[in-house]
Parts: structure tokens; sequence; C-alpha cells
């Protein structure tokens, strides 16, 4: 009781700040007891509530990680099977254009956008080297 008197005789804005500093060292204090609490726990093999939750949620984490890093690797190989599908595409039409000897209007800007997408996913300069032959030395005409 003596110690509500005091708080009373105290300043309100001392009082508040006071109470705050007090709590925040109460709640500080509360921590530090239930770590203690559950490395005295781990130390002597006894396995709390808490100790199991982290670890599975510790387990959990692990095998999200690996779930995400599988996802990746399939991410990667599938670009890289994107990228040869792109380049054999790039390749046949290459072939059809030079045999014509002209790109068809109707194709050309399907063509134009098959080498800009191999460019996004990391195609090499073969497929660069084809598609500029193709736009600097062929016309483009409608397709008989």
């Amino acid at each position: 009781m003596n110690f509500l008197k005091y708080l009373m005789n105290v300043s309100h804005p001392l009082t508040f700040a006071t109470f705050f500093i007090y709590m925040l060292g109460v709640i500080f204090l509360l921590k530090e007891v239930i770590s203690a609490a559950d490395w005295l726990l781990n130390y002597l093999g006894i396995t709390s509530k808490r100790i199991l939750k982290r670890e599975q949620e510790s387990k959990r984490i692990s095998d999200i990680s690996s779930r995400l890093d599988m996802q990746a690797d399939n991410i990667d190989k599938l670009c890289d099977a994107n990228r040869v599908i792109l380049s054999d595409r790039i390749n046949q039409k290459y072939k059809v254009y030079l045999n014509k000897g002209y790109i068809p209007e109707d194709e050309y800007e399907e063509f134009v956008s098959l080498h800009t997408v191999y460019n996004e996913i990391g195609g090499n300069h073969t497929g660069d080297e084809k598609f500029r032959k193709c736009i600097k030395q062929l016309p483009i005409k409608p397709d008989e």
C-alpha cells in the first residue's frame, strides 16, 4: 500500500514513465526466467512443449527450404528446356526462311517474339546469329 501512496504523490508524467519502465523490466525478467527454465529442462533431458514446438517448427522450416530448393532446381531445368526448344524453333524457321528466300509477313512478329524470349531466358549467340541473318538478308513478303 505504501508503494501506491508513493505513486499517488509523484507527478503524472513521471508516474507513467516509471510504471512503463517497471513493466518492461518485469516482461524482460519473465522472458529470461522462461529461457532459463527451458535451458534447465533441456539440460536435464526433459523436453518441454515449447522445445518440442520449436523443434517441430525448425523441422518444418527445413522441409520447406528443401522443397523450395527442389522447386528452384526444377524451374532452372524448365528454363533450360525452354531455351533448347526455342533454339530449335528458331533454327527450324531459319532453314525454312532461307529455303523460301523471304520471311512470311504473317510469321514475322512470331519470329521476333521467339528471339526476344530466347534472349530473355539466356539464349546464346547461335540463335542471335541466325535471327540477325534472316532479318538482315531476307525480305518480308506475304506468303504465296
